[in-house]
């Protein structure tokens, strides 16, 4: 049976990505810590290796695609330290959102406007492909996408991810109160079948020669109850960190092995 999102509403927020307190806040939010993780595991992968999460990973001259970047929060996170960034949307007011914000911040920063199934950049072309908060949105096309990712990855690259575990943690607290008791997002924005486990993601990269080297939880610093009631009271979360628990998020990487070549996209109608 077909599963129907309506992500429309993206489409509808324009500078409102950036706003401290807007309807995304929470996704500004569990940025740093995003960020901080595809910076330090990019460095370590490529042989530049910072002692700990908390140091400026150089990333000068490495060459990342934000699969899904939205407003541009992970992009510019990873342009600061020094990448070179691409960053591709399906939604062209949210790309143009990106743009306005990063011109204005002074970060070179290339965005497109293109469907994550048909990338249109060459075999091969960069050093890292990331994607947040994407993967839950698409699961009925993972392959497809995975393929795609794996195909303009270059070999040794990093492949990495973050998403919802489909669990039923996940589905109280994402698709029940999230969506439907505190209404953080709007009706429809996620549907609790499009989840994706862990290892189904490990599965289909590995399908397309990216070894997943690990997966961790993406967790509340402040804990569940500290976390509802700073979100509740001041729309302030309190940040976000790595941990061992990934039955609601999860954040994780792969390798792309060397000679090994992707299957071709498979075609969609």
């Amino acid at each position: 049976m077909p599963v129907t999102i309506d992500n429309r509403w993206y489409d509808d927020l324009g500078d409102e990505w950036w706003a401290p307190h807007g309807r995304v806040a929470l996704l500004r939010q569990m940025n740093d810590a995003r960020a901080a993780y595809f910076r330090l595991v990019c460095a370590r992968a490529l042989g530049r290796t910072p002692t700990d999460v908390g140091d400026p990973s150089d990333l000068h001259g490495l060459g990342v695609l934000d699969v899904g970047c939205g407003g541009g929060h992970l992009a510019e996170a990873l342009a600061q330290a020094g990448a070179e960034v691409t960053g591709v949307d399906r939604s062209a007011s949210s790309v143009a959102a990106a743009r306005r914000h990063a011109a204005a911040s002074g970060l070179a920063i290339t965005y497109h406007a293109c469907d994550a199934l048909a990338l249109p950049f060459a075999d091969a072309a960069f050093d890292a492909v990331l994607s947040s908060d994407f993967l839950e949105h698409v699961s009925d096309r993972l392959d497809a996408i995975i393929a795609e990712q794996a195909r303009v990855l270059r070999p040794g690259g990093v492949l990495g991810f973050e998403t919802v575990n489909r669990t039923w943690r996940a589905r109280v607290v994402l698709f029940w109160l999230g969506q439907r008791v505190l209404r953080i997002v709007p009706p429809r924005t996620h549907a609790s079948r499009l989840f994706v486990r862990p290892e189904e993601v490990a599965t289909c990269l590995a399908r397309h020669g990216v070894r997943v080297v690990e997966t961790r939880g993406l967790v509340p610093a402040r804990g569940p109850l500290g976390f509802l009631h700073g979100y509740l009271t001041r729309r302030e979360s309190g940040g976000f960190r790595l941990g061992d628990d990934r039955a609601i998020s999860y954040i994780g990487y792969g390798t792309k092995e060397a000679g090994v070549d992707s299957p071709p996209t498979p075609t969609t109608q």
